[in-house]
């Protein structure tokens, strides 16, 4: 039986979707099984491949990412989920934590850093059946703090 942790991609940037395959199927761990470069497609084929984790942007076309979230969050078989985004604010930030995201990363990010993110949500069979809890408002500010941290922006 294959142990390797199965990932879709939704992002509306082709070269950021080859990139991450490419990167997360020479590891032994992650088997991408499809990607999709608008908001719809890329519902659709998530409710029926079923992944075990996904990485998508939130500023897609056709559907934007909280409402591929929405859709993705009344799934049986939800995905661990790992969002990028170009910006990032209060509503975008609280709204994706609420509707399951694990982690954001602000785009432009390192292949190498999400590949590195998801190896470590791989973490064991336990991580991923822990449930996303909705986080209150100091957990989103220090969310939004490690972003600035990750970016580099000094804190003051």
């Amino acid at each position: 039986m294959d142990k390797r942790t199965t990932v879709f991609i939704a992002d509306s940037t082709e070269e950021f979707c080859g990139a991450l395959s490419t990167a997360l199927s020479s590891t032994a761990n992650f088997q991408v099984i499809g990607t999709a470069s608008d908001g719809e497609q890329a519902t659709k084929m998530i409710q029926e491949k079923k992944p075990d984790m996904l990485v998508m942007e939130m500023m897609m076309p056709k559907m934007d990412g909280i409402s591929m979230l929405k859709v993705i969050s009344g799934m049986e078989k939800k995905p661990i989920i790992l969002a990028t985004s170009g910006f990032l604010n209060d509503y975008v930030a609280s709204n994706a934590a609420g509707l399951g995201v694990r982690y954001m990363m602000l785009k432009p990010c390192d292949v190498s850093a999400v590949v590195e993110r998801l190896e470590e949500f791989r973490g064991g069979e336990n991580q991923r059946i822990i449930p996303m809890r909705r986080l209150d408002k100091n957990s989103i500010e220090t969310m939004v703090t490690g972003f600035i941290h990750e970016i580099g922006v000094p804190a003051h």
